[in-house]
């Protein structure tokens, strides 16, 4: 990080000494091979090369057998495969293609990194291969420079309405995307403003293509969020209406004309007919009839659409129990099954509702066996702290990926659905995207903590088997180094911070609690008599949203064995049990707590969990860089004055509503 502009996260930084000792291993191979070709991304590997071990005495040549690391095809290995191979002193790393040789060069310096490989390491193997096909983040940065729901400063890609052209930055951006196995990257926000919608024309096409032509070279296509409403607003048609010839022809010129530009292109993403948008609901269309003219468009040149779940347009009334937003997605597209071109896919977001600290998995994910899938998931951590408050998401991701759907039997995971094993006959595109975490920040994602986040998610993308415990410690000592102190105590402070973040905020499930607008911090009814649908229905008896056959029906849309898990409030998991039930105040849950005292208890073992982090932090301060000492320091002084302040919001208004006191006596505000 020393003289830099901002800073390497988890890459070796080879002018830290820590680091260069590490990389210095490398100085053994003193004869470099790389396949002879012309094509770009054996030029980045090489680039690569050249970047990390550039203080070392080596160099290229043409004759395999005279080199000690040798990179070469094996075309017997799946697309994106690779591995690597340590035998009487040679470097052997063999892919089917380059992509997989600056894989296993980025794996290789993980390796060194982590003393997994090292000169005493006589014989070492490995083979690896991405379990998902698709490894996506979603940028919702604006064309203006800001970015919705960012916190960690403004847009690495745009400024005032123009291509921001820092490429150093958008190269060392795609390294770190790269290393970690990211393959795919929507450069906009699905919120498509005005301005935004021109992306698709050739002025910003000329912008585009060098961000384009960077990411490309580490094996990341680009996708861009579009306006449903194009045809009229960039192409001056009268209308968008998809089954209209005009607009049909409009998309396959526009189309042809973006592949011109860039001919890797990804595809689209599109957000439409939700929260005010445009889309084919506006002419009477479905959903399979408004992404016909563009999939078909795009698929002439392999590029992919996805089409965004998240369908919601101001139709809940808080006086109707039983109209609710956590049936929507499920009701608008799951009897659409197997009708939609086969570029189409449904972008579904993990949950029902939008990114809360808990909530059940969404029952369409799963529910498709014709369609294609991706699962979107949310670095940026909008209702989980904004990157002010510590929240490590690896522990949700994997409850969630671990859920079982049962639509063939037992161990139906989402794990499997989203890998294509469990329904692989039908050979759709299956994967994960995730709304991405940083901004131009010098750390990327302003609180330094917070890069574990998106080293987690995409090391998790690679390998859906990877343990918590496993994946955190990687992190923390490719970004640390390896002090044993740094490494106990970060993880003491990690890998319960999801947990914790649940307990000061929001209580079994319930959720919703925050400010308006900004959802940072508590507001218990900030949205409770809105028309979002985010409500807790807390009385005086009890709290809760009945989502069983007798309330909303929500259960329904599960399979026949989830349906009847959560119907009945004696097997429905207790951490989702206000989700889909209304119960009193004094039920008595399996810890024997009564439902007001685990409230109670929960928020005040959160803000004691908040503080005990503080003095852990403190201790690392001679072994920690001073930058991100301060860093990490401040953001725990506010998570702590904020979770105090969840604490006592919280446990007052129910106080005042229940009446109840707290058994243990502890101070509640009246």
């Amino acid at each position: 990080m020393i003289g830099r502009n901002y800073s390497r996260c988890w890459l070796p930084d080879i002018c830290d000494p820590i680091w260069f000792d590490k990389i210095n291993i490398l100085k053994i191979f003193k004869n470099i091979y790389l396949p002879e070709s012309e094509n770009i991304k054996i030029n980045t590997l090489k680039y690569e090369i050249n970047f990390f071990i550039k203080k070392n005495n080596f160099s290229f040549v043409k004759n395999k057998n005279s080199a000690s690391l040798i990179f070469d095809y094996d075309f017997e290995f799946s697309k994106e495969e690779y591995s690597i191979k340590y035998f009487n002193d040679r470097m052997f790393i063999y892919s089917k293609n380059n992509t997989g040789l600056i894989y296993a060069f980025f794996n290789l310096l993980k390796l060194i990194q982590l003393n997994y490989f090292n000169v005493s390491s006589k014989n070492f193997y490995i083979r690896e291969k991405p379990q998902l096909k698709i490894r996506m983040l979603n940028h919702w940065d604006n064309v203006d420079g800001s970015i919705e729901r960012g916190y960690s400063g403004n847009s690495i890609f745009f400024l005032k309405n123009k291509v921001h052209f820092n490429l150093n930055r958008i190269r060392d951006y795609s390294r770190l995307l790269s290393s970690i196995g990211i393959n795919s990257l929507c450069v906009n926000n699905v919120n498509v403003t005005l301005s935004a919608s021109f992306l698709i024309t050739k002025e910003w096409l000329f912008q585009l293509y060098e961000i384009y032509s960077i990411f490309f070279e580490y094996n990341i296509k680009i996708f861009i969020s579009i306006n449903y409403k194009s045809p009229v607003i960039v192409g001056g048609l009268n209308t968008f209406d998809p089954l209209d010839k005009e607009v049909k022809l409009w998309w396959i010129k526009k189309v042809e004309e973006i592949y011109e530009y860039m001919p890797k292109f990804g595809g689209f993403v599109i957000k439409a007919n939700s929260e005010g948008t445009s889309g084919p609901l506006d002419y009477g269309r479905n959903y399979v009839q408004g992404s016909e003219p563009i999939a078909y468009a795009l698929n002439r040149f392999g590029g992919l659409l996805f089409w965004r779940c998240f369908v919601y347009n101001y139709k809940q009334n808080w006086r109707n129990r039983n109209i609710d937003r956590a049936c929507s997605a499920y009701d608008h597209f799951n009897h659409l099954n197997g009708l939609f071109e086969n570029n189409v896919i449904l972008q579904i977001k993990h949950g029902p509702m939008d990114f809360q600290v808990r909530e059940p998995v969404s029952p369409l994910l799963g529910s498709m066996s014709l369609t294609s899938q991706v699962m979107e998931l949310q670095l940026t951590q909008e209702y989980t702290g904004q990157q002010i408050d510590l929240c490590w998401l690896f522990p949700y991701w994997k409850y969630i990926l671990n859920f079982d759907t049962f639509y063939l039997g037992n161990g139906s995971t989402i794990s499997k659905l989203l890998s294509g094993d469990l329904y692989k006959k039908n050979n759709k595109n299956y994967g994960i995207t995730a709304v991405a975490n940083i901004g131009d920040n010098f750390n990327w994602t302003g609180h330094d903590l917070a890069q574990s986040n998106l080293y987690s998610y995409g090391n998790l993308l690679w390998n859906l088997n990877i343990t918590s415990n496993n994946v955190l410690s990687e992190w923390i000592q490719l970004t640390f180094g390896d002090n044993s102190i740094v490494l106990d105590n970060l993880k003491k402070i990690m890998l319960n911070s999801w947990e914790t973040y649940e307990n000061y905020t929001s209580p079994l499930g319930i959720g919703w609690m925050v400010n308006p607008v900004n959802h940072y911090g508590p507001n218990v009814d900030g949205y409770e008599y809105s028309n979002w649908g985010t409500y807790h229905y807390a009385t005086k008896d009890g709290l809760g949203v009945n989502r069983t056959i007798n309330g909303s029906n929500f259960v329904n849309q599960y399979f026949i064995k989830n349906k009847n898990i959560f119907n009945n409030f004696k097997t429905c998991p207790e951490e989702l049990l206000l989700f889909f039930h209304h119960l009193s105040y004094n039920f008595l849950l399996k810890s024997n707590k009564t439902i007001i005292q685990h409230i109670y208890d929960t928020h005040f073992l959160g803000v004691d969990n908040v503080y005990g982090w503080i003095n852990l932090w403190k201790s690392l301060e001679t072994l920690i860089p001073f930058d991100i000492f301060i860093n990490v320091k401040n953001r725990l002084k506010k998570q702590y004055l904020n979770s105090c302040e969840w604490r006592d919001q919280v446990n007052t208004y129910f106080f005042r509503k229940s009446g109840i006191k707290d058994r243990l006596n502890r101070k509640i505000y009246l």
